[in-house]
């Protein structure tokens, strides 16, 4: 622990001292129960703020909330982290205001401390009202116990809580939300269901997922103001769901207006019409997995239907509360008879779900499109394009409902190991206790419920075919322990208290052991029966395991200090350790003030052959983990690694001194051509690494260097891109059209008048697959009439949910070499606001920014010489040294 995280340490305990206090009515039982929570609590904080991931690094989540006032707000545009960058952004203007000294490492270990207690409070809220609602006086000591270690030591839980991304609040928000509601049903509150709507829009516009808990909340708030039942609740109730959207809606209204005065009203385009884009975002997963339709640009074409859609449905359910309502209302004891069936079908459904989920481990094969081909005459799935890339899952099926079949077992298979084995021994026990002393446990029909739902989580997942890691559980798999241990707190009431307190002291042992190896993040955890066979990884076969999400940056920053501690002379193979240097290729960073050695992007190594400094050395280190080997085709396994970083002996992250890999034939070389795209490249590494023995690129001289967006890509890619044709990016009138194998861009006002230009690209956007551009389109072509709309051929009806593409762009996909290429379009035209699309030529290349490159700082590399293309971040952070 650093000094940071020591201070929240003390914060946390005192704030649940005092919590305990309150609840307990007595210092004694307080002191007691806090002593007890002092090793979670540890555990969950352990490293908290010394590393970031993926997410909070490329997508740059920690940045809005860390200068809100200035950031490009890439983020809140994607309608992602609203809540987290709003509440935690002013905290942090609030911070550099009264400490103008802070550091930038400063600020990212405070808010990412900030963001643990944040979801640490919410669990003393959500604690709050399980046992206020559900457990009976005499099980509350025993009970916090065991939501204490399941709270902070779940391991999705643990991973929400160490990582700044949308998972915490989202999660913790979203079923907070549901606790409300299920009370205000139970209670006939409308105060509760008020409250359901408000904290169901805080987690439904941190994270899409929580979307549907908030139609489910305006449709309960429908309900609960249609009482008491009459002719006229109906009207009420269409009423009531007007009421509570209009609520939620003003929220979202409210949150834009703090971050637009924040920023003095300097906002980007597009900025305002996401405002109440939550109420629709339920659907962003459906439109995107098995319509192909993605892209702001298509959500706001779409933006109106879905948000009637949305009404509609909230009333529709609102509806069904009330008929089944009025119905149960006049045959209690069939609700009593259904609450009962229920319980024991979801114990059954748990069982199955572990089953398949077994099966799912040992049985199903999974694999990562494109890297691992699906094999000719297998089912190829639909692969929609999300987020840029055209990569997903697939099961080299024979068919159809085998994929579905398999989709839906691998989903369980994530589903059953991210959960300790505690928790299903715990449901035997309480199976055991019930029976052996014949007990009428309590049933309470909303928990019912929501056990069913986190059961059925993953069934939806497979049925529609939604990307899935352990982390897009969280919500399910925190409903399902928390109805867990609510249940074994229950069935233990008659057992006396030190059984009780036995029982629980062997719950902590049990959990502590099986997570334990899995410190600090816990996000590689598998349960002790689930072992997997490819400890050498192969590339594009996936299995539940986790795969390293930057955090192992700073383990093998650590690992490479301790030994040089360890030697005595603070030396390392003779090297001193502020020598040494550790190049990663997976984006994270370690948030470290005192750090001896220096890390830095793997591109970096270019800079140094390019000027000629050694390389290849005993100072240098070289990472790269499991995501980067699957993702591509080359992994030195003949090389034994000078650290490696395993979780229960299953390989996670290698970590090769240069000179070791030199002497094995490995070389890092940046090719002179453009285009020729690395074996190891993933979605952010787009450096040439091949085993080979080509000279490396000679420095590029420019008399006039280029000015904007791009000036920190020509700086890294000068070998690449050459001198600029002219200094800065042009804004350009534009339209996208997404394909079933690429997209088409129509942009104008970039040459002589009656001039346009369509740019096609083929295949995936981030793979650099081969692409084909300058199509240039005039209006004296044949088709065009002066004077008429910019309209394309004539074609065939396109199949269902397809679409012909018109104006310039439809002339030129009627070539049919550009046709037998792209296929039908996949969505309809998007018009990016002026500003979002940008270009700049240079000597060998053309860069151009699209809508989705705007949100994400990515930009096309346009080869002019051999018509290839790939796709690069441009932003300054990607590359800048992550050592302070």
């Amino acid at each position: 622990m650093n000094r940071y995280e020591l201070v929240f340490l003390f914060l946390a305990e005192l704030s649940l001292l005092l919590y305990l206090r309150w609840q307990c009515k007595s210092w004694r039982a307080a002191l007691l129960l806090a002593a007890l929570s002092l090793p979670p609590l540890y555990l969950s904080l352990e490293r908290v703020s010394q590393f970031l991931t993926y997410d909070a690094l490329v997508y740059g989540i920690i940045l809005e909330s860390l200068h809100l006032a200035s950031a490009d707000l890439g983020q809140w545009l994607l309608v992602a982290a609203r809540t987290t960058t709003t509440s935690l952004g002013l905290l942090a203007a609030a911070a550099q205001y009264y400490a103008p000294e802070m550091t930038e490492i400063q600020g990212k270990i405070i808010l990412k401390n900030l963001h643990w207690l944040t979801g640490f409070i919410l669990l003393l809220w959500l604690h709050y009202r399980l046992r206020r609602d559900f457990i009976s006086e005499s099980n509350k000591k025993f009970f916090f116990v065991i939501f204490i270690y399941t709270a902070l030591l779940l391991p999705t839980n643990n991973i929400a809580l160490k990582v700044f991304n949308y998972d915490l609040l989202s999660m913790l928000l979203g079923i907070l939300a549901l606790l409300h509601l299920v009370t205000a049903i139970k209670e006939k509150s409308s105060r509760d269901g008020l409250i359901g709507i408000v904290l169901a829009w805080l987690a439904a516009q941190e994270k899409l997922i929580a979307s549907p808990i908030l139609i489910f909340a305006l449709a309960v708030y429908g309900y609960l103001v249609s009482q008491p039942a009459s002719k006229s609740g109906y009207a009420r109730l269409f009423r009531g769901v007007l009421v509570g959207s209009i609520v939620a809606a003003a929220i979202g209204i409210i949150f834009t207006l703090v971050v637009a005065v924040i920023r003095h009203f300097n906002v980007p385009t597009g900025f305002w019409v996401g405002a109440v884009r939550p109420l629709t975002a339920w659907a962003g997963p459906i439109m995107l997995y098995n319509f192909g339709i993605f892209g702001s640009d298509n959500f706001r074409y779409y933006f109106l239907p879905l948000l009637g859609l949305s009404f509609l449905i909230s009333c529709l359910a609102a509806l069904g509360i009330l008929l089944a309502d009025k119905f149960f209302t006049l045959r209690p004891h069939l609700l009593a008879i259904i609450g009962r069936q229920l319980d024991r079908a979801n114990i059954l459904l748990a069982i199955l779900a572990l089953l398949v989920g077994i099966a799912g481990t040992y049985v199903v094969d999974v694999y990562y499109a494109p890297y691992f081909p699906i094999a000719p005459g297998n089912y190829d799935p639909p692969v929609p394009i999300f987020a840029g890339t055209e990569i997903d899952l697939h099961f080299n099926a024979a068919s159809a409902w085998q994929h579905r079949v398999s989709f839906i077992a691998y989903a369980y298979a994530i589903f059953v190991n991210a959960m300790p084995t505690v928790y299903w021994l715990s449901m035997l026990a309480a199976l055991l206790v019930t029976r052996l002393t014949q007990q009428r446990q309590k049933i309470d029909l909303g928990l019912e419920l929501l056990w069913t739902g986190a059961l059925l989580m993953p069934l939806v997942f497979g049925l529609f075919q939604i990307r899935v890691w352990n982390r897009y559980f969280n919500i399910g798999l925190f409903l399902f322990v928390m109805v867990v241990s609510l249940k074994v707190t229950e069935a233990l009431t008659t057992l006396p208290a030190k059984k009780k307190a036995a029982f629980g002291g062997i719950f902590a042992v049990l959990l502590l052991a099986e997570i334990l190896p899995f410190r600090p993040l816990y996000g590689a955890f598998r349960p002790i029966w689930a072992h997997y066979d490819d400890s050498t990884p192969i590339k594009g076969k996936l299995n539940p395991a986790w795969l390293g999400w930057g955090e192992d940056i700073m383990l093998a920053g650590q690992a490479l200090e301790n030994q040089c501690h360890l030697s005595g002379n603070n030396t390392l193979n003779g090297i001193p350790c502020n020598s040494i240097t550790l190049y990663w290729a997976y984006p994270g960073e370690w948030l470290d003030e005192n750090k001896e050695i220096t890390v830095l992007p793997y591109q970096k190594i270019y800079d140094k052959l390019a000027s000629g400094e050694p390389v290849y050395t005993a100072a240098n280190y070289y990472l790269i983990n499991r995501s980067n080997i699957i993702q591509e085709d080359t992994f030195p396994a003949e090389v034994p690694p000078d650290v490696l970083i395993s979780f229960r002996r299953y390989p996670q992250t290698w970590v090769y001194r240069l000179d070791r890999l030199k002497e094995a034939g490995y070389e890092f070389i940046r090719p002179n051509e453009p285009f020729r795209l690395a074996r190891w490249q993933t979605e952010e590494d787009y450096c040439r690494e091949l085993v080979t023995n080509s000279p490396p690129a000679a420095p590029v001289l420019c008399e006039v260097e280029p000015r904007g967006e791009f000036y920190e890509l020509w700086q890294r890619e000068k070998w690449r891109l050459g001198c600029p044709l002219h200094p800065e990016p042009v804004t350009t009138e534009a339209i996208e059209v997404p394909f079933e194998r690429g997209r088409m861009f129509w942009l104008g006002n970039l040459s002589a008048a009656g001039e346009r230009l369509v740019i096609t690209i083929y295949g995936g956007q981030e793979l650099g697959e081969q692409g084909t551009f300058l199509h240039t389109w005039q209006h004296d072509q044949p088709g065009y009439e002066r004077g008429q709309p910019e309209y394309g051929c004539s074609a065939d009806d396109p199949p269902p949910g397809k679409f012909q593409p018109t104006f310039g762009i439809g002339q030129v996909w009627c070539q049919p070499e550009v046709f037998d290429k792209i296929g039908w379009a996949t969505g309809p035209e998007e018009h990016p606001s002026l500003g979002v699309i940008l270009v700049q030529d240079f000597e060998k290349a053309v860069l151009l920014r699209d809508n989705q490159g705007y949100t994400q700082g990515l930009v096309y590399v346009l080869g002019r010489a051999d018509g290839q293309y790939i796709r690069l971040p441009y932003a300054a952070w990607v590359c800048e040294e992550t050592s302070h």
